[in-house]
């Protein structure tokens, strides 16, 4: 039977922040997207938006491909590795675009398949060395290892979460540290899985106040929303994941913030609309256009002065005088 949703109480007050990764990435699923709309075949539609959750997944790993095959051969097997990869290798999101292509389709539908096709095979070209997710986990984690109060990170499976321990949980100064703090529970690694549970035990105890950062890595907007309705969360929410889904975020945040049952001082929708802002934030700084640069040589009708003269003629004359060239071959009187 269908049951009334339980009432939700005051929530303790959180600071939301967000880091979004775009790139190379961003390019081939707004590319992929554009293909989808344009195509004449539903399925193959449906196929193409099923292959941009295989990229988003691709490009959320801790890691690069390569090195994330190699770190789970050996943590788990290479026939647990490959299934792993399986939906997140090169291979299956371009076969159907490959297969597109040597097909019957042509014109404006062709255009935009070949240029999906391109953009899916530099993303991947990156994506084979290092992820948008792994570039700001290893500035991310060295300055959580250096932090005076613990830490929650949050990964989207297992393997993932195995991945981050093993990338770097290394011999290195910074990962020795981090093993540390992993051991002693200062600094906990879990899977989306696991977190329900470790919230409750930290809640629970004595010293909550004391955890100041829980941070989400490439989260899904269902679990981030089901993360937000509980009563009491670390001081700051830190969510790092792809542009596109900071943008769901800033959206949808927004107009559940404003329903009248959630609305006021200590509820629900302050919370929301504490993400939302954070989210609206972090899309403007990362929507800033590119700036071209027109860098051809031009010529002057008349030359430049070769001093640049900062000294008052009607000053002391007896005062010391500094001059500095410039790689322009001018100076600084």
């Amino acid at each position: 039977p269908i049951s009334v949703d339980a009432a939700i109480d005051t929530v303790s007050p959180t600071t939301a922040k967000f880091t979004a990764v775009s790139g190379p990435v961003a390019d081939a699923i707004a590319a992929l997207s554009e293909a989808a709309r344009g195509s004449s075949d539903p399925a193959f539609a449906g196929l193409l938006r099923r292959e941009m959750g295989s990229l988003r997944k691709a490009a959320s790993l801790p890691c690069g491909l390569e090195a994330a095959y190699n770190l789970l051969s050996a943590a788990q097997g290479q026939s647990v590795a490959e299934a792993f990869l399986e939906r997140r290798s090169p291979a299956s999101v371009i076969a159907p675009l490959r297969a597109a292509l040597e097909g019957a389709v042509a014109g404006a539908e062709r255009q935009r398949i070949a240029s999906a096709h391109d953009a899916v095979q530099k993303a991947f070209n990156t994506l084979n060395e290092e992820t948008p997710i792994g570039s700001v986990l290893a500035e991310l984690v060295p300055d959580i290892v250096g932090k005076s109060s613990p830490s929650i990170l949050v990964f989207a499976s297992e393997s993932e979460r195995l991945l981050v321990e093993t990338r770097f949980a290394d011999a290195s100064d910074t990962g020795r540290k981090l093993r540390r703090h992993l051991d002693r529970g200062f600094i906990v690694f879990a899977s989306v899985e696991e977190l329900d549970g470790k919230l409750r035990g930290i809640e629970a105890s004595a010293g909550k106040n004391s955890w100041k950062r829980l941070i989400l890595v490439a989260p899904s907007l269902d679990w981030l929303s089901t993360l937000v309705t509980r009563a009491w969360l670390p001081e700051t929410v830190w969510v790092v994941c792809e542009w596109n889904l900071v943008s769901r975020i800033a959206d949808t945040f927004h107009r559940l913030a404003g329903h009248p049952d959630i609305s006021g001082s200590g509820q629900l929708g302050e919370r929301l609309a504490a993400f939302a802002d954070a989210a609206r934030s972090e899309r403007q700084a990362r929507s800033v256009g590119s700036v071209e640069l027109e860098l051809e040589p031009h010529t002057s009708d008349s030359a430049p002065e070769m001093i640049i003269d900062l000294v008052d003629d009607d000053g002391d004359d007896d005062g010391e005088i500094i001059l500095l060239s410039l790689a322009t071959s001018r100076v600084i009187r």
